[in-house]
């Protein structure tokens, strides 16, 4: 009895047996590595979408909040926005990479300059602003990517000639489309695409995003 029990103890595991253990662990190994690329890569994609989409709506607040407070030089131009210009009726309008408008800037407010129903011109100080897209800077570092465009504010002077002041409104912007509806109201569409790691780069990372913007101080809104 007491023999049989040593023979069995001192047994030990076969070629074979070690063989497929490791084959087994190599197996699960792998599948567990796969599914943490899998989910490494899934989280990835998902933070640049969210990042399109953030960019893409931040870009929109801040040129519909600018654009719907365009209004005309008092007793100047007719209508708010100098470029591009509303079309006839029954033309099919086309989408501008940019738009221009004229807007009172911040020394100035319509509460300063009106009081009741009298209108003190000489308080109205007014800019011309263009909202378009501009390269991107070209990373100093080599191997990086460039940048997708950014969206740009730039306010002029009156006479829409000397800059003022110029503004990042956006980032990784690939497309800025204006498309006038009518002489008070446009539609604007922005497109993000944030600069995507090299082993995503078959996935889309792009957000497009549409509004439309109608100008509160046209003469027809108020």
């Amino acid at each position: 009895m007491f023999k049989n029990a040593r023979r069995v103890a001192a047994r030990a595991f076969t070629l074979a047996e070690v063989i497929w253990v490791l084959a087994i662990l190599a197996i699960m190994l792998s599948i567990t590595l796969g599914l943490y690329v899998e989910g490494e890569r899934h989280y990835a994609k998902t933070s640049v979408d969210l990042d399109a989409e953030r960019e893409a709506r931040a870009a929109m607040g801040y040129t519909l909040g600018n654009l719907r407070q365009a209004m005309p030089i008092y007793g100047g131009a007719d209508t708010p926005v100098v470029a591009p210009t509303a079309w006839p009726l029954g033309a099919s309008p086309s989408p501008t990479s940019s738009i221009t408008f004229y807007k009172i800037n911040q020394n100035s407010g319509i509460g300063v300059a009106v009081t009741g129903t009298t209108i003190y011109p000489n308080e109205l100080q007014y800019s011309c602003v263009t909202i378009a897209t501009t390269p991107a800077p070209t990373p100093a570092a080599t191997g990086f990517p460039t940048s997708p465009p950014l969206l740009q504010e730039t306010i002029y002077d009156p006479t829409c000639t000397t800059v003022q002041q110029q503004l990042i409104i956006g980032h990784d912007v690939q497309t800025f489309n204006v498309t006038p509806l009518s002489a008070s109201a446009y539609d604007v569409q922005i497109t993000t695409a944030p600069v995507i790691r090299e082993d995503l780069q078959n996935a889309a990372n792009t957000y497009t995003l549409t509004s439309t913007a109608f100008i509160s101080y046209y003469q027809t809104n108020i």
